[in-house]
């Protein structure tokens, strides 16, 4: 699936404060589209990190830089912004793909959108 293809796939009345991924995802520059576009990203910079101090570029990687450097541990930023719940959810991706596969079978988009909520009805029976 490409990057932005999951947005197609999102129901409009879902709304999204916060992304959670692993570090392997991290960019300075995605990272602050996310913040200044409202959406808190739960992503941990890489270890070898230096604060930047680029204005309207890096605020939101020179502040995660900044918190993990005052605490001593990227673990603090880990708890701070709930990024122990991505277990959870890659737990719940697990059950979905053991129940129906790891792909949709639909081609359309409109098709994979009424596909993707028949799953989620069938897996919240």
């Amino acid at each position: 699936m490409t990057e932005k293809l999951w947005i197609l796939l999102m129901p409009d009345f879902v709304t999204t404060d916060k992304v959670i991924a692993d570090g392997v995802y991290y960019s300075a520059e995605k990272s602050q589209e996310l913040y200044e576009n409202g959406i808190t990203p739960a992503i941990p910079p890489p270890a070898h990190s230096v604060v930047h101090n680029q204005e309207n570029l890096s605020s939101w990687h020179d502040k995660a830089v900044n918190y993990i450097n005052e605490k001593g541990t990227v673990y603090s930023l880990h708890k701070k912004y709930g990024y122990g719940s991505r277990a959870l959810v890659e737990a719940q991706f697990s059950r979905i793909k053991r129940c129906i596969g790891s792909s949709l079978k639909s081609i359309k988009i409109e098709s994979q959108k009424r596909e993707a909520i028949i799953i989620g009805n069938i897996l919240n029976l």
